[in-house]
């Protein structure tokens, strides 16, 4: 698994945000969103594996603020659960808390306007989640 790149997702009910690490896993970088509204979405994740050698997943879980599972939270570990059916490398649940507030910011401050704000934001978020990871990890 070393030097395998780690995929991360941010669960949307409309879009899923998708973020991949460097080789080096010390770095993350947005991908284009992937849309739940068309098409397989578990086979478009697959394909994402494939294309970018990535040998981990992490899912962003949407905590409420003060730690307990929302009705969000469930719909995710569902997700994660078919996810894990389908793919033979690990997933991991990763605390995403205020993590869609943070992409706002950074891509406001960025200069993205606000019709492109909602396509963007996902991806964002779902670097951000995966940056966290990544610095944690390798402390």
């Amino acid at each position: 698994m070393a030097g395998l790149r780690v995929l991360c997702l941010d669960y949307g009910r409309v879009r899923l945000g998708v973020a991949v690490s460097d080789e080096s896993r010390m770095l993350a970088f947005t991908q284009p969103f992937i849309s739940t509204q068309k098409g397989n979405v578990l086979q478009k994740i697959r394909s994402v594996i494939e294309d970018n050698d990535c040998g981990e997943i992490v899912v962003g879980l949407p905590l409420s603020l003060d730690g307990t599972d929302s009705l969000m939270t469930e719909e995710v570990r569902v997700f994660v659960d078919k996810l894990r059916e389908l793919v033979d490398i690990p997933v991991t649940l990763w605390d995403e808390r205020l993590s869609s507030y943070a992409a706002e910011d950074a891509l406001r401050e960025a200069g993205v306007n606000s019709r492109r704000l909602k396509e963007k934001r996902d991806s964002e978020s779902a670097r951000i989640v995966l940056q966290e990871y990544l610095d944690e990890r390798g402390k």
